[in-house]
């Protein structure tokens, strides 16, 4: 399959010139696809039937349809030395890698299935629970509190 880099970039161009956010804090402000969000639109306008020119209205995408699903309200990010208990014992969330086996808040073992690439100079909190331990998280990371 051909792959057309112009065509992507004209895409990726286009979130932020046509759409914006119309509720909450971010209403009215510019729809900015963070670099996961790219790595997802980018091939499907990107890659092109065999044989197609490069022109996106001339109807050549590889992809007329496509369905994604993602969870809300992604980028809760801890520090990247937040200890994990492990069925291997502890080991800090920088380190954990897919297929890693963790104990989830209930203590039942679960598999880590993805890791996200390091997110840097994001709003972070530390933030204290009744027993004195504490946590540093980024300001998207929600607590149950009572």
């Amino acid at each position: 399959m051909p792959y057309n880099e112009e065509v992507a970039q004209k895409v990726l161009k286009w979130f932020p010139r046509y759409l914006h956010h119309t509720k909450g804090e971010w209403a009215g402000k510019k729809f900015k696809l963070l670099p996961w969000q790219n790595k997802i639109i980018k091939p499907l306008f990107g890659m092109l039937k065999k044989g197609s020119i490069k022109q996106y209205k001339d109807g050549t995408r590889r992809y007329n349809t496509v369905y994604i699903e993602i969870p809300k309200k992604q980028g809760k990010a801890l520090a990247i030395d937040t200890p994990i208990p492990t069925i291997d014992g502890w080991k800090t969330i920088g380190k954990l890698k897919p297929k890693d086996q963790i104990f989830d808040e209930n203590g039942q073992i679960c598999n880590v299935i993805a890791v996200t690439n390091i997110m840097y100079n994001r709003p972070c909190y530390r933030v204290g629970f009744n027993d004195k331990s504490e946590i540093i998280a980024d300001e998207n990371h929600l607590w149950v509190t009572e």
